[in-house]
């Protein structure tokens, strides 16, 4: 018996004109070359897989055919106008891709439009902005030395012309209410770099690349607290000069504060999730460090009593005794620049009697140590004076424009709130609780309240 192979129906009648079929294929290479693979295929509703098939392999089918000409129209004519456009479009682009690999500064239409006309203290804010991003206004204020009603406004006039935005932040150390914290567009970053050096040297010098900006959302819970002691140190400072603040990508220090007259403070956070090994490695490295690297002034935030107690005692030279310092976190945030909740570390040499927690400085003894400091004969202030920024930059290191919003946006530190964020916390600290449990070393909730809280975690895949 003889048997018959079915051929599926390929093209209907007004697909089977080859006139039309290569009017299609010059659109889509005209379209590919314009906006990409990616693009295209989603403007037409069709698969990558699809596209490959019929400009590679040649495979006709129907369904890409019936895109193009739902979209550009049933006439070979309407789809070679809507291909001359699009070949119009690619070479704009193409020509605005080449004169900025030819002059990278050089700013486009939009960064022109706006900036013009940008008042000084408008970009002043925004240079600020960019030396201290992800701050608030009360932080910026402090370490600009403005006041904060001013700042709030510079800031509110830069969101307006889309050069800057803001995102809430919740954290309990901080207080109940979220705070707005302050970024950069990447408009606003070219905008910063057209009145500066341009756009490379910005990205190196300021922590406003795509890589230095994904690592300040990540911690972006600890990047709070130095800001937050940062400012209380910019209170205590009997100066009328901008503070600079350094956020550290290597290096024992998260944060160097640089004050009047070469002092720099370092700042040195150990939570919860490190370990104690790597907080006495750090008060190493910080001894061991190059004299024009090392701060005149370190201190160290610690999460609790023992963390605390152990950097008392991790030092060894009997000469840092005098230039490092500890106390808890909780009762840095909770008090001010005048509470004495900070007491000198080390040495730790066996030899040594052990020293107690005695908290007894304040942040203004430890401002008016590192005065004394730079007046002795044998401490040069060169010795403690900061090195440029310039000096420390590296060609090697990655750098590229970023993307704030959209990086925010899928940082869990911007998307938790403060009840979820404590309760992440205990969970960490206290494993396999149950749910009675976990109401209860939550201060007595409710238990429907702490299932809202471990579903919502639960949702985000972090329990």
């Amino acid at each position: 018996m003889k048997t018959t192979t079915k051929t599926p129906e390929r093209n209907t009648a007004a697909l089977a004109d080859q006139d039309l079929i290569a009017t299609i294929r010059r659109h889509l290479s005209a379209s590919v070359l314009w906006q990409g693979q990616r693009e295209t295929c989603r403007r037409l509703g069709v698969s990558r897989h699809t596209l490959w098939r019929f400009m590679e392999r040649g495979h006709v089918g129907r369904v890409l055919p019936r895109a193009v000409l739902d979209a550009e129209g049933e006439s070979v004519e309407a789809v070679e106008a809507a291909t001359r456009w699009v070949t119009a479009m690619g070479l704009v682009h193409e020509r605005a891709r080449l004169k900025r690999l030819r002059n990278p500064d050089a700013p486009d239409e939009e960064t022109a439009a706006a900036t013009r006309h940008l008042p000084q203290g408008l970009r002043d804010a925004l240079t600020q902005l960019c030396a201290a991003p992800l701050a608030t206004v009360s932080e910026l204020a402090a370490f600009n030395r403005v006041p904060p009603s001013t700042m709030r406004e510079r800031l509110a006039a830069l969101a307006r012309r889309g050069l800057a935005n803001s995102v809430p932040h919740h954290l309990g150390a901080l207080g109940r209410h979220p705070q707005r914290r302050h970024f950069p567009t990447g408009l606003g970053i070219r905008a910063a770099a057209k009145t500066g050096h341009g756009v490379e040297t910005l990205l190196q010098e300021y922590p406003v690349s795509r890589q230095w900006f994904r690592l300040l959302a990540e911690r972006l819970d600890a990047v709070a607290v130095l800001y937050r002691v940062a400012a209380l140190i910019a209170d205590v400072e009997q100066s009328d000069e901008p503070m600079r603040v350094h956020h550290c990508r290597q290096g024992p220090y998260d944060m160097i504060v640089a004050l009047s007259g070469g002092r720099t403070i370092g700042l040195v956070r150990q939570g919860p999730v490190l370990t104690t090994a790597n907080l006495r490695y750090r008060l190493r490295s910080i001894e061991l460090l190059h004299r024009l690297d090392r701060t005149t002034v370190t201190l160290v935030l610690a999460y609790a009593d023992q963390p605390t107690r152990r950097a008392v005692r991790a030092l060894t030279g009997p000469s840092h005794i005098w230039t490092t310092f500890a106390a808890r976190e909780d009762a840095v945030l909770a008090g001010c620049a005048e509470a004495p909740v900070w007491q000198e570390c080390g040495p730790g040499r066996p030899a040594y009697a052990p020293r107690l927690i005695a908290p007894d400085a304040s942040l203004r003894d430890v401002l008016s140590q590192t005065e004394a400091l730079l007046t002795l004969p044998e401490m040069h202030p060169q010795r403690y004076r900061l090195r440029d920024p310039a000096t420390l930059r590296r060609p090697a290191v990655r750098t590229s424009l970023p993307e704030p919003s959209k990086q925010l946006a899928s940082t869990p530190a911007v998307q938790l709130t403060g009840a979820e964020k404590e309760t992440l916390d205990l969970l960490a600290a206290w494993p396999l609780c149950t749910t009675e449990q976990v109401a209860g070393l939550l201060g007595g909730i409710t238990r429907r309240r702490t299932n809202q809280l471990l579903q919502s975690l639960t949702q985000r895949n972090l329990v």
